[in-house]
């Protein structure tokens, strides 16, 4: 774009014009690789907002929750549209130990587990926190899902960029961008738990998961399968049996023809792990995390009659993690 151009949107638009990288809407915008060095303003607003002054006055049940309510959401608005290197993730994960367990930065104690092994529901042993890792996932899983859904305008530029006329789990990049690289990451997780309810039929006939747990194209032995809709095998008000039956085995063919078919309403895409069938993060985050075994007593410990800081102190008690000398 040339210096005239330039000078014509910042006069009709009233935009400032600046350097990548640079901040919009509170999330960092930059172009290449993800370093850590992009990530340092985010760990230090982290570490301001949990080691400020107030903090040093807070018990155990405190500091537990505040760190539940306040400052996990500005990791998590970033997470949602940036995939941060590993080790921006551990320190963010490091930082919230570290306000657990110390009384202020100058300030180590004994860091008694790793942050991701308290990052589990109250009934599995853990504080109800989340990973940094997990979250990355599940917002992952976010993005794919409006990728496949295809109603946004960045749908639509993901879509004309790298798709084209291919199915999204088959398309490979040679160069991805970092949100392309993002995405084929999640890619199998997040496509292997939609499916398809048929309507107009505009559905990948091999690719998509429309009539069984698995695409066709993995039930059906073969390779040269041409692009072909679920809609081409409609007839007036039922399936096309003879088609069918040319392409598919008979047990699948009688599976098929099950399907109702309402050639009037629109396909809808079905998250295959939320009971309403609509992608959550709640959903999403129970179906990605690894889950552990549930004890009762870790429960009960966590009353709502119970102070926050005793049962802090029972459930330390409980994984050996008070400092006695034989644990020292």
């Amino acid at each position: 774009m040339t210096e005239a151009h330039c000078s014509l949107v910042r006069s009709i638009l009233g935009f400032r014009e600046q350097k990548l990288p640079f901040t919009y809407l509170g999330v960092l915008l930059f172009r290449g690789r993800a370093t850590c060095a992009l990530f340092d303003g985010l760990l230090s607003k982290m570490r301001h907002s949990l080691f400020h002054w107030s903090s040093k006055m807070l018990s155990m049940g405190g500091k537990i929750f505040l760190k539940h309510h306040v400052p996990c959401s500005l990791p998590i608005y970033w997470l949602q549209v940036l995939s941060p290197p590993g080790a921006v993730v551990a320190s963010l994960g490091k930082i919230c130990n570290a306000f657990l367990c110390d009384n202020s930065i100058e300030t180590r104690r004994i860091h008694w587990t790793a942050w991701e092994k308290v990052c589990y529901p109250v009934g599995e042993a853990g504080l109800g926190f989340c990973s940094f890792e997990v979250v990355v996932d599940v917002f992952s899983c976010k993005l794919w899902w409006y990728l496949r859904e295809n109603k946004t305008i960045w749908a639509t530029y993901m879509h004309s960029k790298y798709i084209k006329s291919n199915h999204p789990s088959l398309v490979a990049v040679d160069c991805p961008s970092a949100i392309w690289h993002r995405l084929a990451k999640i890619r199998d997780l997040a496509e292997g738990n939609i499916r398809w309810s048929l309507g107009e039929g505009l559905v990948d006939f091999w690719h998509d998961r429309w009539c069984t747990d698995v695409p066709l194209a993995a039930l059906v032995p073969g390779s040269a399968r041409p692009h072909m809709l679920v809609e081409e095998f409609y007839r007036t008000s039922d399936w096309d049996k003879h088609r069918l039956r040319q392409l598919l085995p008979g047990h699948i063919v009688a599976q098929i023809l099950k399907l109702r078919i309402f050639p009037g309403l629109k396909d809808m895409m079905v998250w295959g792990v939320s009971s309403m069938g609509k992608f959550s993060v709640a959903s999403s985050w129970a179906h990605v995390r690894c889950k552990r075994a549930l004890f009762s007593v870790y429960t009960l410990i966590w009353s709502s009659v119970v102070p926050l800081k005793v049962s802090f102190f029972t459930w330390r008690l409980l994984h050996r993690w008070v400092p006695l000398d034989r644990h020292l």
